[in-house]
């Protein structure tokens, strides 16, 4: 069910990493539908992008972002802060993290299907897409974009 919908509420924990898109606008509006669904002194884990540094041409092509679509660290804490979370512990992954990540799920996961499967008629796109995805990372936003995680209390 989309996650604005559930209907359920005093959770001691709810959690939420890179997946604010699954409630209808933006960050806001997942920090405030994490925050009804814990109970007072419960605990919301949200992990969220966030600009490591100004992003440039490259980093925006690679990403296919525009510059507002996310904010910076202290931007993301604030927003937090806002939807009546208290950030009680901030972290953010390291570039050996997101490196591992996007060789793992994102650009990996593809390009370990492709040679198990060269007659199928999706091989060509998806090597295509593959590629497009490694030259927007590593010649892009690697470095640019960030991930935080947030330990928030209710």
């Amino acid at each position: 069910m989309p996650a604005a919908e559930w209907p359920d509420k005093g959770y001691d924990l709810a959690v939420s990493i890179g997946a604010s898109h699954t409630w209808p606008g933006s960050t806001p509006e997942a920090l405030e539908a994490l925050r009804a669904a814990v109970r007072p002194g419960g605990r919301v884990l949200f992990g969220e992008a966030f600009w490591e540094r100004e992003p440039d041409e490259r980093a925006l092509a690679g990403l296919g972002a525009e510059p507002e679509d996310f904010g910076s660290l202290l931007a993301l804490i604030r927003r937090a802060e806002a939807a009546g979370l208290r950030p009680l512990q901030v972290t953010v992954a390291d570039q050996r993290e997101w490196d591992l990540f996007e060789s793992d799920a994102n650009i990996g996961r593809d390009e370990r299907w492709a040679p198990a499967h060269p007659d199928h008629p999706l091989h060509d796109g998806v090597v295509a897409a593959v590629d497009d995805r490694r030259t927007g990372y590593y010649g892009g936003y690697r470095g640019t974009l960030g991930l935080a995680y947030l330990v928030l209390s209710a």
